[in-house]
């Protein structure tokens, strides 16, 4: 059964239009280098004029969702071991199927490299 999402509606002439699309589909895997195995949060936009949406990969760093068609703006969050986290920002066009790799301790060494050169 397809999913029906709502965009935002145009009161400017004092009626309520609604602006109806239909959902599309992102799905995706994330799979993480140097860090414990396991679930891992993310984010995503699913509208240019709406907030962050929370959601958390399954053990496999599997995801899916429904959102309106076009431009999603995702960041996953991953903790290694010693409780320090990465960020990764992707962009997508739904409807998507995303691949994303984060190879935890390689990019907490440049980092950490960026953030020596800096304090020079």
């Amino acid at each position: 059964m397809p999913l029906t999402l709502f965009e935002p509606f145009d009161t400017a002439d004092g009626t309520v239009v609604l602006h109806l699309a239909k959902g599309a589909p992102v799905t995706g895997t994330l799979t993480v280098r140097g860090a414990p195995p396991g679930p891992s949060s993310f984010t995503f936009s699913p509208h240019p004029h709406g907030g962050p949406v929370s959601a958390v990969t399954d053990a496999d760093g599997g995801f899916a969702f429904v959102t309106l068609p076009g431009r999603v703006d995702l960041e996953f969050m991953v903790v290694n071991a010693q409780h320090r986290a990465v960020r990764r920002r992707v962009q997508a066009t739904a409807p998507a199927d995303v691949e994303v790799t984060v190879d935890v301790d390689a990019e907490l060494e440049a980092l950490e490299r960026r953030w020596l050169q800096k304090s020079r």
